[in-house]
Parts: structure tokens; C-alpha cells; sequence
């Protein structure tokens, strides 16, 4: 888990450390997601990869919300040789 830095200035304006590794809507790295998504190619469910990668069943959810598959424009000429 990364957690990040909160500054405050001295006119009362606050922000967050800029981290390159870490997403702005949750903390987690790519790296973990990446582990999740090779969770999920396995066909397991969302608890067990919850429990397995060390974080919440709602996290998984929201990471398996990010993969995108796009769908081809042409079919090849060919599908198939027998």
C-alpha cells in the first residue's frame, strides 16, 4: 500500500505529492494491478484474489472495471486451415 504525502502551505492551500506510480483514484500500483488482472485471467473470484493480493474485494472490482477489450474493425480472410 502507498500512501501519499498531504502538504500544507502557509496560506492554508493543501495539496498531494505527485507520484508517477500511483493512480489518483486509489492507492495501488501498477504493478499490483497487473498481478490482479493475471488473478483474473485465472478465473478465480473476486474474494480469493482480494485475499491473495492484500486488499479489499471492492479494490478487484474496480481494477477489473478498468480492462477494456476492443473489438476488431475486419475479420481476417482466413480463419481457419484444415
Amino acid at each position: 500500500m502507498y500512501r501519499q504525502r498531504h502538504y500544507q502551505c502557509k496560506y492554508s492551500h493543501s495539496f498531494n505529492e505527485k507520484a508517477t506510480f500511483a493512480s489518483k483514484s486509489f492507492q495501488s500500483s501498477p504493478r499490483l494491478r497487473q498481478v490482479i488482472f493475471n488473478r483474473l485471467a485465472e478465473s478465480r473470484n473476486y474474494r480469493d484474489i482480494a485475499h491473495l493480493c492484500g486488499v479489499s474485494v471492492a479494490q478487484v472490482m474496480r481494477v477489473c472495471t478498468e480492462i477494456h477489450i476492443s473489438r476488431p474493425q475486419t475479420l481476417p480472410r482466413v480463419i481457419s486451415i484444415l
